[in-house]
């Protein structure tokens, strides 16, 4: 969205209006949220895959680590910490969002 509107201000104001202009592109950040390929799945995805197998949170987590750290490593997913909590942390233009997985499965359901 950001990019387009760039260059909307490109041909409106001009080369020079938008140079020092700078921002981060977030396409790899929603890739968590809207991928449709089967090589990586959406996070809603995976949640919907989970609980259609009443599968439970934890197994969720593992597939998420699975599925952003370990196979297509997307920088915008990690662990919320060393130890294992059930949490995990998503980078994004806010900064760093922890999220409980505690629920995800069960409140799906609705």
């Amino acid at each position: 969205m950001i990019a387009l509107e760039m260059n909307e201000y490109k041909y409106e104001l001009g080369e020079a209006a938008v140079a020092n202009m700078s921002f981060e592109d977030g396409s790899r950040c929603l890739e968590l949220f809207e991928s449709k390929t089967v090589v990586q799945p959406s996070l809603f995805k995976l949640i919907d895959e989970e609980g259609s197998i009443r599968g439970n949170d934890e197994n969720l987590l593992r597939k998420f680590h699975q599925f952003y750290l370990e196979q297509n490593k997307n920088p915008h997913y990690k662990k919320a910490s060393k130890f294992n909590s059930p949490q995990f942390k998503i980078w994004h233009y806010a900064g760093d969002v922890i999220y409980d997985i505690d629920g995800f499965t069960e409140k799906n359901k609705d």
